[in-house]
């Protein structure tokens, strides 16, 4: 399943990690039912066809509505899934041929990620419950899923990697004194050394102004240059 075609929001760098679907036998009474009525009308053939018009009418109208609840069935089944890619967990729901629901979660905002397997069946064919756990809200659950414990490895080693892209990066001495030289030039001499014999309030206040209309890139080097200073 090509994710791209139905989130339509992901961006040009974001890498798709993985893309998984409910187990199959969640919807098994579904499944169970579109065949039942599919294969009813040729059960009943030789009464239908006794009915003349009336029966070959009700006939098809078995037939449809069997092939309808199967595809319905299966689109439920195809379109609910649960997206990982580089920077979110994407969760889509399919409850009806015209009715989708997609949730996203970016991997900074995931605080814990669960899986539960109940009962025998669950036990013996690896299949478990995820539940997500955005931040401070409430466990998400995410489906009955095959080999969940994969699942969970997967979403907090990206999340780790993803981390790890957010970390203020630190400048080299050559690019440190090139943007305290800038910054110098802007707030003038004067100011730059009031600063740097103020306290912290003093110093956080210019970070804030740099910050604000230059570039949260600036802000990080201030932080930097004084960090390294004190």
């Amino acid at each position: 399943m090509d994710i791209r075609k139905v989130i339509k929001n992901l961006d040009d760098d974001e890498d798709v990690r993985g893309v998984f679907h409910e187990f199959p036998l969640v919807y098994v009474w579904q499944w169970i039912g579109g065949f039942l009525l599919f294969l009813s009308p040729f059960f009943f053939l030789y009464l239908f066809l006794k009915w003349e018009s009336l029966g070959s009418i009700l006939l098809l109208a078995l037939f449809f509505s069997g092939v309808f609840w199967l595809y319905r069935t299966w689109r439920r089944w195809y379109y609910g899934v649960i997206a990982v890619t580089s920077k979110r967990v994407i969760i889509i729901r399919q409850n009806g041929i015209l009715d989708r629901m997609v949730s996203q979660v970016d991997l900074d905002k995931i605080y814990d990620v669960t899986y539960r397997h109940k009962g025998i069946l669950q036990n013996l064919m690896n299949v478990g419950i995820l539940y997500l756990t955005p931040g401070s809200f409430e466990k998400v659950e995410l489906g009955q899923i095959v080999d969940p414990a994969a699942i969970q490895k997967l979403i907090l080693k990206t999340q780790q990697e993803f981390m790890t892209t957010l970390l203020p990066r630190q400048f080299s001495e050559q690019d440190l004194n090139r943007v305290i030289g800038e910054i110098r030039s802007l707030v003038g001499e004067e100011r730059w050394q009031k600063i740097s014999e103020g306290d912290i309030e003093d110093r956080q206040e210019l970070i804030n102004e740099v910050r604000e209309r230059e570039s949260e890139e600036k802000a990080r080097a201030i932080e930097q240059f004084f960090g390294r200073t004190e």
